[in-house]
């Protein structure tokens, strides 16, 4: 009986270590998972120009995450001070069909696919009231880790003084801005009226 009592005592400790040392290595690996997280940067400012007789605002995207994002959604929003603690909330739709994936960051994407520039039309009810001290923009994204799963959100918030009129975003992965020059601005408003005539 005693070899055989050694024997399930040797057995019963081997099986608690391994589950120790498996419990320890799930534990790592998860921990390992959840810090690759989506690294996404938000540009500061919004960009605002004209087009036209339409006002067109932009807002900047950088993917520095090493791998793909899927089951990318954003948001931006206006929020209207109707009084001292309330806002009315309204979303402005994107000008383009909405994107689920953005590129991973690579200093040899010529194409700069991990910057995007999202656009939007501002009605003019909406335009004017930007100019407002009390309301403010709000632009949210999510965004999932292509390799980890792991899901992050992503919020800016932006007053008048945040938006840069007639200037542009550069490429790639600056946030910085340039003014657009006069003669851009009024050929683009050339053509779009000779495309509606």
């Amino acid at each position: 009986m005693e070899p055989f009592t050694g024997i399930l005592i040797t057995g019963v400790i081997s099986g608690f270590i391994a589950s120790v040392i498996f419990y320890v290595f799930m534990l790592i690996a998860k921990i390992i998972l959840m810090s690759v997280k989506p690294n996404i940067r938000i540009s500061d400012e919004l960009c605002l120009e004209s087009e036209g007789d339409n006002k067109i605002l932009r807002v900047k995207v950088l993917n520095k995450t090493r791998f793909v994002l899927t089951n990318v959604t954003y948001t931006l929003c206006f929020y209207e001070r109707i009084d001292e603690n309330a806002y009315s909330v309204s979303e402005i739709l994107p000008c383009k069909p909405p994107l689920t994936t953005i590129e991973r960051y690579s200093s040899k994407d010529k194409m700069g696919n991990y910057a995007i520039r999202f656009t939007y039309k501002l009605e003019p009810d909406i335009e004017h009231l930007t100019n407002s001290e009390n309301n403010r923009l709000e632009f949210t994204i999510y965004a999932n880790h292509g390799f980890s799963n792991t899901c992050v959100c992503t919020k800016k918030t932006y007053t008048k003084e945040n938006i840069s009129v007639n200037r542009r975003f550069e490429s790639f992965k600056s946030m910085s801005t340039y003014e657009i020059p006069t003669s851009v601005v009024n050929e683009s408003y050339k053509k779009e009226k000779q495309m509606m005539s």
